[in-house]
């Protein structure tokens, strides 16, 4: 099979001005997704018809556009935001083509812009696929020669992220992406983008690229500009696009009838053992460690200042999606821990499929979940003067709340081996922060088999040294009757409900407590891991602002148990900045006022501490140890 694309080198013209069929005008359709804030989450998704659009044959015109008169994060001067983008093909005689005498051309004058083209081709599932293209930009407040733009003169390239570039050569990021299951919406997150490069004046010698496995019968390729600055000229070329099937240079040999013994990352004593090479034993000495989960995180960077002005430093802070309060939550309060994750949607998120795979597929499957990870942080890169994901401590997978029933455990074993490969993966790649959340779990899973069959796989021994923690989710549930408001905190907790084949562990609970479990085999084996319960349900009158002081209630009884074991750093509330964004139903705001009084009367509280060589004792109120 050769090549897929329909007018990938842009050279036969533009689509037809109306459609008898349809009675549209594919001419001028263009495909927008609504944010009210630049930068932010899209709010809407629409078709237009614009007399700027102009569609080359095969293709459809996408862009953000903000709605709202709001300044852009990294320039509050500006107030208009991403905004439409003029689309057609380049004249001959403007040098923008690389081959032929065309080119597809996208420009803003005095605005910003994020968008490009899309195009969907039909193909046969679970072919493996590259998509590539060719592009540069050309930015000016002069009509300047097609060889010399603002961020200087000739051909030049960065690959985003690069440290020290200025704000003219980091004023346009390129990329191209895949989506594998065939969608068009160029910001869902089964989308696997390219690395972003910075580009200008002339095509670089080698193209944008990126490689997926088709989901389905058709998939969606995608261009992509995005622009920082409203300078006069903001103008993207693209041309020679290419989707072309990858065959494998040397096909992997029939996989064996029988597994080895034990696969590559299986090297731990069968027996406990007491000197695994660990990072710090990180741990909050002092105070609460109830923190702060944000959706977006309006209220809760003040609440910390507030907090750090009076010398209290809140455990931990995670961050979904929004991250533009990284920097200054780092800024008020340099010890908290700030926990960051991206979303990708349950067909993602949830690892379908893994229990059957290979120890080859998995790590396949690694490297494309944490290639849709590095790309999601690359976009925030240019942000907060290029110091955001300095601002990261750790980083959620990909995978959140995948479940798999098997009754020997083997599911949440390939699940830990998927881990071991994204340990392998973000402990050497380029960005700052290397250390990993991991798992995720859902209130209310594992089994003990799982448990047991994690542990066997030597991914806690592999945390422990790497200085990785563990996310898993708690609380109470809208389960078996109860609604949120009903079902109270200590649901199923105590010893009548020891989970079937475990032992009996005090303290532990099927809902509140479940990680306690986990923590048995942890501390048999010597291995100190980090806990966060990144998510956790507070029950007892839910998110009904009028009960107020039962909430409370279940924040004190869960914070009084969580102070007895030293592994669990914090938990925070779901969710902080839901409502308006999704998650009107589960929104703790008005909790703020109260829980700021309970982190304040909590402060000198002493909580367990780590014994043992590697423990890192502190003093400070509520001051987690961050490792070196």
């Amino acid at each position: 099979m050769g090549k897929l694309l329909i007018n990938g080198d842009f050279e036969g013209g533009y689509r037809p001005l109306w459609d008898e069929s349809t009675h549209t005008k594919p001419h001028h359709t263009a495909y927008v997704y609504e944010v009210d804030r630049t930068g932010g989450p899209i709010t809407k998704r629409y078709t237009v018809e614009r007399g700027e659009i102009h569609n080359p044959v095969g293709w459809w015109a996408w862009y953000a556009h903000q709605r709202n008169d709001n300044p852009v994060p990294w320039d509050p001067y500006n107030r208009i935001g991403w905004a439409e983008p003029e689309i057609r093909l380049t004249e001959t005689v403007h040098q923008r083509h690389r081959s032929g005498l065309t080119a597809a051309y996208l420009f803003t004058w005095r605005r910003i812009h994020e968008g490009g083209l899309l195009q969907q081709v039909t193909v046969t599932p679970g072919t493996r696929l590259r998509f590539s293209a060719y592009t540069h930009a050309w930015i000016g407040d002069d009509a300047h020669p097609p060889t010399w733009s603002l961020p200087g003169y000739g051909a030049l390239a960065w690959p985003a992220g690069t440290p020290g570039l200025n704000d003219d050569r980091r004023s346009v990021m390129q990329s191209v992406g895949i989506d594998p299951t065939g969608g068009i919406d160029p910001y869902a997150p089964t989308v696997l983008w390219s690395p972003g490069w910075h580009i200008f004046n002339a095509y670089r010698v080698e193209p944008l690229a990126i490689e997926a496995v088709a989901a389905a019968e058709v998939v969606t390729v995608f261009l992509r500009s995005s622009t920082l600055w409203p300078v006069v000229h903001n103008d993207i070329a693209w041309d020679d696009c290419e989707l072309v099937v990858v065959e494998p240079e040397n096909p992997l040999p029939q996989e064996p009838q029988e597994p080895p013994e034990k696969p590559p990352h299986e090297e731990h004593p069968e027996k406990p053992h007491h000197h695994i090479p660990t990072a710090p034993q990180l741990h909050v000495a002092r105070g609460t460690k109830a923190g702060y989960h944000c959706i977006a995180p309006r209220r809760v960077p003040e609440q910390i200042k507030k907090l750090a002005q009076q010398g209290v430093t809140v455990p931990l802070v995670k961050f979904v999606d929004d991250w533009s309060a990284l920097t200054a939550v780092k800024a008020v309060s340099p010890k908290t821990l700030n926990l960051a994750r991206k979303t990708f949607g349950f067909a993602i998120e949830h690892a379908p499929g893994i229990v059957d795979l290979s120890q080859a597929q998995l790590e396949e499957r690694a490297a494309q979940l944490m290639a849709l990870l590095h790309q999601k942080c690359l976009e925030e890169a240019p942000y907060d003067n290029g110091k955001r994901l300095e601002a990261i401590d750790y980083l959620e997978t990909p995978v959140n709340e995948a479940d798999f029933k098997t009754a020997d455990g083997s599911g949440y074993r390939q699940m830990a081996l998927l881990m071991l490969y994204m340990l392998d993966i973000a402990e050497k790649w380029d960005l700052p922060c290397k250390r990993l959340a991991l798992f995720s779990l859902n209130c209310g899973t594992p089994e003990w088999a799982d448990y047991v069959a994690m542990g066997e796989t030597g991914v806690f021994e592999r945390m422990a040294a790497g200085g990785h923690i563990l996310s898993l989710h708690e609380g109470a549930l809208n389960i078996a009757g109860y609604t949120w408001e009903t079902a109270p905190i200590d649901l199923w907790w105590g010893p009548e409900h020891t989970l079937p084949g475990a032992p009996k562990i005090p303290g532990t609970g099927s809902l509140s407590f479940r990680y306690r479990y986990l923590l048995h085999l942890l501390r048999e084996r010597g291995i100190y891991v980090p806990i966060v319960i990144s998510e956790w349900y507070g029950g007892n009158g839910g998110y009904n602002p009028a009960n107020l002081s039962r909430v409370m209630q279940a924040v004190r009884w869960y914070d009084s148990l969580a102070a007895q074991d030293p592994e669990l750093l914090a938990f925070t509330p779901f969710t902080f900045g839901g409502a308006g964004v999704g998650w009107d139903a589960q929104d703790y705001d008005f909790l703020l006022d109260s829980l700021l009084a309970y982190t304040l009367e909590t402060k000198d509280r002493e909580n367990a501490g780590p014994g043992g060589e590697h423990a890192t004792l502190i003093t400070e109120p509520v001051d987690p140890v961050v490792p070196d």
